[in-house]
Parts: C-alpha cells; sequence; structure tokens
C-alpha cells in the first residue's frame, strides 16, 4: 500500500517541477539529426548532440566579439577575446617574430622599386626561382630599395666565412654580373696578370721573364757584368778596368789639371742658341776679359703675324683696361695696372710694355718688355726710328708728334715694315 502511495507521490512531485519550475534546459538531438535555424535553446544552457552534452554558456563571449579582419579569438584564462598583431603573436608564443613580406615566387631579380610602397620590410625575402637566386632587403626606401644576393652556389658571397671549405689554390674576384668567381693558380714561374679594368685577370709569363743567377759572392760596391745569359758576376773597378780593357790616349782622355779646368768652362758651349750661350758666359768669368762688353741677341726669325722673338725679354702684368695683342702700355703708379700709352700728354707718355695677348681688365696678360715683334695690322713703317703715337692711344709710328703739349718717345727701330725692335726709352720730351 505504502509503495502504490510513493510512487503516485513522486509523478505528482515530477509534473509540479515541470510545471512550476520549468521544462529540461537540455535538447537531446540524434546524430542524424537535421538543424537548420533556432533549435530553441536559450542562451547559457546546453543541448546533446548523440547523447554528448554542448554548453552554449561560453559562446557568449564570443558571440560579442567584433568582426575584425585578420583578428584570431584565443581564451585568456577566463573568457574569449580578439587580438590581432603582436598581442596576437605574443599569446600564439610567437612574439619574436617579424612580420615580413616575402615573394616566393619571382621570375626575376628585385629592383629598387621593389620598395615599402609594396609592403617590403628589411629582412624581407625574394626567391627568383627562374634563376635559382634569393635576395634579402637591406633598404626599402621609396624608389631605392636595395636587395643583396644571398645565394652563395650562385656566387653570391656575402661575408668571409662562406670562403671557407672552398676548393683549395683558388683566386676570387668578381666579374661583370658582380658574381664571386674562382681563378686557379698558374704554372710555376707564371705571374698573375691584368688584362684591363673590365676583363677578367690571368695567369701569364712576362716577355723576357727568366732565373738570373750570380756568379761567386757579391761584394759592397762590386760592378755588375753578365758572363752569359743568365749570369752575372760582381767586378771590383779594378777588375771592371782590366775587362773593359781601354787604353788611355786612344780609348780614354788621360787626366790632367789642365784639361779638367778646360772641360768644366767648356759646358758652356753646350749652349744651342744665342741667348742660352749669352746666359752661360755671363757666369764665366774667365772667358769675359775686362772691356769686352757681351751683347745679347735678341732677333730670331718672325716668319708670321702676331709673333715675337724667342729670346725676347717678356713679363707678366696686370691690365687695367681691354688691350689686344701689339698695344703699347705705360704703368699706373695709382693702381698699379698697365693702360694704353698715348703721347698727348705727359701722364701717359712713358710706355713700357708692349701686349702680346688679347686681355680683358684685370687679367694676368704676357708683355715684350725688349725684343722683335711683328704685327701686319698695326705697322706700316716707312722710317727707322719709331715713335709713341699722340692720335691714338696704344700705338706707334714713324712719324714723330708734331702738336704743342706733346711727348717724344722713342720705343723702337723698325727692322721692316711689319716687324718691330722694341726698346723703349725713358728718355722723354715735350713739345
Amino acid at each position: 500500500m505504502f509503495r502504490k502511495y510513493l510512487v503516485s507521490t513522486l509523478i505528482i512531485c515530477l509534473i509540479f517541477s515541470i510545471v512550476v519550475i520549468g521544462a529540461p534546459n537540455y535538447v537531446n538531438l540524434g546524430p542524424t539529426s537535421y538543424i537548420e535555424g533556432d533549435v530553441g535553446v536559450p542562451a547559457g544552457k546546453g543541448y546533446y548532440v548523440g547523447d554528448v552534452l554542448f554548453s552554449t554558456l561560453g559562446l557568449i563571449d564570443i558571440s560579442t566579439l567584433a568582426k575584425t579582419d585578420g583578428g584570431i579569438i584565443v581564451g585568456d584564462g577566463t573568457n574569449f577575446v580578439l587580438e590581432t598583431g603582436i598581442t596576437a603573436r605574443t599569446s600564439l608564443e610567437l612574439g619574436n617574430v617579424e612580420n615580413l613580406k616575402v615573394k616566393l615566387d619571382a621570375a626575376t631579380a628585385p629592383g629598387d622599386s621593389n620598395d615599402n610602397t609594396e609592403g617590403y620590410a628589411v629582412g624581407s625575402r625574394w626567391v627568383d626561382v627562374t634563376n635559382d637566386k634569393e635576395y634579402v632587403a637591406l633598404d626599402v626606401s621609396t624608389g631605392a630599395a636595395v636587395w643583396t644576393e644571398t645565394t652563395a652556389a650562385a656566387g653570391g658571397y656575402t661575408n668571409l666565412t662562406q670562403f671557407v671549405g672552398q676548393t683549395e689554390w683558388r683566386l676570387f674576384y668578381s666579374n661583370a654580373d658582380g658574381d664571386v668567381v674562382e681563378l686557379p693558380f698558374g704554372t710555376a714561374g707564371q705571374y698573375l696578370k691584368s688584362t684591363g679594368a673590365t676583363s677578367a685577370p690571368i695567369y701569364d709569363t712576362p716577355a723576357g721573364a727568366g732565373t738570373v743567377t750570380t756568379s761567386g759572392t757579391p761584394e759592397v760596391n762590386d760592378i755588375a757584368r753578365f758572363t752569359g745569359a743568365t749570369v752575372i758576376e760582381g767586378l771590383t773597378y779594378a777588375e771592371f778596368k782590366t775587362a773593359l780593357d781601354l787604353e788611355v790616349g786612344t780609348d780614354v782622355q788621360a787626366y790632367s789639371a789642365d784639361n779638367a779646368f778646360r772641360t768644366d768652362k767648356l759646358s758652356a758651349f753646350a749652349a744651342t742658341t744665342e741667348a742660352e750661350l749669352y746666359i752661360v758666359l755671363s757666369d764665366v768669368d774667365e772667358f769675359i776679359e775686362a772691356g769686352d762688353p757681351i751683347e745679347r741677341n735678341y732677333y730670331s726669325a718672325l716668319d708670321s703675324d702676331n709673333t715675337y722673338s724667342g729670346n725676347a725679354d717678356v713679363d707678366t702684368i696686370t691690365v687695367g683696361e681691354s688691350v689686344t695683342f701689339g698695344d703699347l702700355l705705360y704703368h699706373k703708379w695709382s693702381d698699379h695696372e698697365y693702360y694704353k700709352a698715348q703721347a698727348d700728354a705727359y701722364a701717359t707718355a712713358r710706355c713700357e710694355v708692349i701686349a702680346l695677348e688679347a686681355k680683358g681688365d684685370g687679367d694676368s696678360c704676357l708683355v715684350l718688355r725688349k725684343g722683335y715683334i711683328r704685327d701686319d695690322n698695326a705697322f706700316d713703317f716707312g722710317a727707322v726710328a719709331i715713335f709713341l703715337n699722340d692720335d691714338t692711344a696704344g700705338t706707334c709710328d714713324d712719324i714723330a708728334p708734331e702738336e704743342s703739349g706733346d711727348q717724344i718717345q722713342i720705343v723702337g727701330t723698325a727692322k721692316s715694315a711689319d716687324i718691330l725692335f722694341f726698346n723703349p726709352s725713358m728718355d722723354v720730351g715735350e713739345i
């Protein structure tokens, strides 16, 4: 009787709990159930799939996360959170790994335009699959990217450690492509030879190369003499004289103090021009007797226009105005520059030099102080004595100035109608 009442009581309690408390919080979905849309599982509750219980409580955090491009969802020990960039890499224990762009399918080498604007950074890698080479970015500045090859097999050595373990007895040099290549040593006796600044070196045997040996033991101050094609011996001075077999008086002149003096003085006659002879003789007092003047010959043939004698006395001065070849110039003391001379006034009538080139105001100008000069345009002499002109500055004439106040200065003598021996006198008279 008690068991009958107990079962009835339990059934009544179960019905009461369903009505008052609510239906069970779990939905059982069989392994073959088709799920579409809302399955009616309240938030924070659960459901069964093939008798396996799943709870929706933990999905609440995920449903509230923003859908960020490139983000990943990780658990922080309490909740699910969304992370990106270095934060996400740190959570995945990849914090020390750079996020570098790489190109693994290139068909050519990178250029300076493969830069930061394309997303590359220092350390980015570039693989040229066509030529089997790899490159690393050292600088990605816009329009000036620098990539260097890292492929040792292609000759792209990047440091000295890569030369360890190479083929023995080789030299390394870079070729026209910038690749490091090997050059085997030559045979014995050959030397490394350059074939030009843009071609590979070679080993070669120089013309006339060979071995020269010595005969005996050379001594200090020995004179070397070949005794064969490849043998040299050392001779003392006495041995050398004997070996030369020179006969005094025939092959060589016997020494005497008198001849030694004369030979020293004969150097004067090594001069090839009169001017050189004058310079040498003027320093050799033994050849100059008192009262015998030595004159310098300034003349040399002038075969063309605008020329002057090679033995001329020339100088370089600064001009204060534009001058041309053949202009006669005087020295202005106030600025120490030279201007065109003219005989119409005392201040401008002291001609000192004649211009040998065309120059402008403030330029350095080559001038003649004494010597022969030819000017087919400016000169047209008909008399010997040549005077500074009073009518046109910088010119001369074979007619003396005639007007009152004009200055009379002889500037030289005419050798021909267009050749002047320029030798200005500093004795100036006034009309």
